[in-house]
């Protein structure tokens, strides 16, 4: 496509209004990655370290719908699945799709990535018992973005004698997406459980996506995509001091930050399982962390309901920022896991896979239980 075509687009007007020009904008300018509030549903997108974190095989999809009252509404899908034994293997291993949307379908970002961890137990003194975990990871993916120019329209479909719109444009490309490009991530995760009366864990991590600075090749323009950087800091704890641990007493409290290409945000939770099958959280989110202003974003209401090996995950964001709520309506988001118990890595007498004293941790050690490594709400 030559550079008169190239300025014809500039030009072009798109269905879907606003997010039209911020379509155009994208080709020639720098994207973000999409934010989700569901982070404890989705790890595999936050660090590639989580890779296999569930132990047994499992598989997660989570839905992101932001400001639905604004025309060209942002949809963002992943689905994760994820297999490994952290207690009997050094190895996990994590599969991500994702599927990103804007402008009404106009551009379209799909990737599909590897991701592998290795993993070391912090083992206590003088003891075989596990009191923490050190986690690294890598990623290696592929991606590819589209646009669909049927829903664009060029100035020479301008008719002045009709003052209407023809069907078909000369201006029209003949490769309407980009070069399939490498993408590679990198990550690390940490996990410390204190020895109190109340138990305290402590999770950390950092991790970095797009660390190639991948081109993405429209209209052979080459347009890189800028790494993003990720951090958190959790804290969960109980409120039962019998040294055990009650997830119907556990909280969590914590931090998680995002930036991309000028852009940040930092995201702080509180959460609680209410019960067995239910948790709650309220998160707050700004693009400074320490510095009161006005860049406020939103306040995230979210819950969550487990029923065996089944949780649904529902969150929504409350916009305060300028944009205000009653433009955007908000931002909505959904998730679902399941996990296969008992469908890993490890193998235990005969070949099969190892199954523990607990039904729900399958090959755990002493010490160390399963639900401080996997937290079920809010948690990392």
């Amino acid at each position: 496509m030559d550079n008169v075509k190239l300025l014809e687009v500039l030009r072009l007007y798109a269905k879907s209004g606003i997010f039209s020009l911020c379509l155009m904008f994208g080709l020639v300018a720098y994207g973000q990655d999409p934010v989700f509030s569901q982070y404890y549903m989705n790890q595999n997108y936050l660090n590639p370290a989580f890779a296999g974190y569930t132990n047994d095989l499992s598989a997660t999809l989570n839905s992101r719908i932001q400001y639905m009252g604004v025309p060209g509404v942002l949809t963002t899908n992943t689905l994760a699945a994820n297999i490994g034994c952290k207690d009997k293997s050094v190895m996990g291993f994590g599969l991500l799709l994702n599927d990103h949307v804007e402008g009404e379908g106009l551009l379209h970002t799909v990737s599909v990535a590897g991701q592998v961890s290795a993993n070391i137990e912090l083992k206590k003194r003088h003891s075989n018992k596990r009191q923490g975990l050190i986690s690294g990871g890598l990623q290696f993916g592929l991606g590819q973005k589209f646009i669909d120019w049927d829903k664009l329209t060029f100035s020479d479909q301008y008719s002045p004698y009709t003052q209407g719109i023809q069907n078909e444009s000369f201006l029209s490309p003949n490769n309407p997406s980009s070069n399939i490009y490498l993408d590679l991530g990198a990550g690390i995760r940490g996990m410390y459980q204190f020895e109190t009366r109340n138990p305290i864990v402590l999770s950390y991590g950092l991790s970095s996506f797009h660390i190639n600075k991948p081109a993405q090749t429209f209209f052979n323009t080459k347009v890189y995509l800028q790494p993003r950087y990720t951090y958190f800091v959790f804290t969960n704890f109980s409120g039962q001091g019998n040294g055990r641990v009650n997830s119907r007493k556990y909280w969590s409290v914590g931090v998680l930050g995002d930036f991309q290409q000028g852009m940040r945000s930092h995201t702080l939770t509180v959460s609680k399982e209410t019960s067995q099958y239910i948790g709650v959280g309220m998160s707050f989110r700004r693009q400074n962390f320490l510095i009161i202003d006005k860049n406020m974003d939103a306040l995230i209401f979210h819950t969550n309901f487990q029923i065996n090996d089944l949780t649904l995950g529902i969150s929504y964001d409350w916009t305060i920022s300028t944009l205000g709520e009653e433009k955007t309506f908000g931002t909505f988001e959904l998730g679902l896991k399941y996990v296969f118990y008992n469908k890993n890595l490890c193998k235990g007498k005969g070949g099969k896979a190892g199954r523990s004293k607990n039904a729900n941790v399958p090959c755990a050690s002493k010490g160390f239980k399963h639900n401080h490594e996997v937290p079920k709400f809010g948690m990392l």
